[in-house]
Parts: structure tokens; sequence; C-alpha cells
């Protein structure tokens, strides 16, 4: 599989929350991801959804850094509506209507550095190590 058909495969979390963090779009693979739907999802706010942990300065650090009109990353976990804790990284960008700033637009995905960093063993077990022919 190419990288780029593999990259096609991953679900994308599209969503739009406005300056307060009040959700106003979630698509249909939030909803799965969250288990909320999206009328749910749009009486919420950002912090809200997002683990207790952040919930506090998120929703300013998403602003603060999107009005640098330049693109973020975060990895962030929400906690979907089972209770399940939900790695994503998450790209946002500023809405703009007439040049004011109206909202933000995020784009998730799952973490694929969280998956990763999960699946590592914390031991390597030297009889599963390969060597190499010179």
């Amino acid at each position: 599989m190419t990288t780029e058909a593999l990259l096609e495969t991953i679900p994308r979390v599209v969503y739009n929350h406005d300056l307060s963090g009040n959700f106003t779009f979630i698509n249909e693979t939030g909803e799965r991801l969250s288990g909320y739907s999206r009328e749910e999802i749009c009486r919420m706010n950002l912090v809200e959804i997002v683990a207790p942990e952040i919930a506090g300065h998120i929703c300013e650090q998403v602003i603060r850094e999107a009005t640098r009109n330049v693109g973020t990353v975060y990895e962030i976990e929400i906690i979907a509506k089972g209770g399940q804790r939900v790695p994503l990284e998450i790209s946002t960008r500023t809405v703009l209507r007439e040049g004011e700033l109206i909202g933000i637009e995020g784009i998730g995905v799952p973490s694929l550095l969280h998956e990763l960093t999960r699946q590592q063993p914390d031991t390597i077990d030297p009889r599963e190590e390969s060597t190499c022919a010179s």
C-alpha cells in the first residue's frame, strides 16, 4: 500500500467552533469517534469534551495560536461519550468572514505517535534483535 493510499484510510474529524469554544459543526467521523451526535456536540463547548487536565487552558491556547494565522498542531485527548479517552492530533486554522475572525476550524486524526508509543515494548528482548550482515 502506498503512503498516499494509507493516508486516505485514516479517519478525519472535521469540526468548527466559535471564539468561545462552542462547537458549530462536526462531521460523521467526529460523531463516530466521540460517541456524540452532531446535535449533542453543537450544544457543547470545547472544554466539555477534552481531557480535564487540559480543559482549563485549551480554549485560550487554541484562540491565541489561531489568531497568529499559522496552522497549529496539537496532540490532545478527548473524552468520548462512553468515557474512553481518544488521542487525536489536531490541526487548526482561523475562519474569517469579511476579514473578521469568527471561529476556528479543526481537523483531527487518531494520534499515530500515541499509538506507536503505546505499542512499543518497554524493553527489547535481545533474542528478538536482528543483525545485519555486512
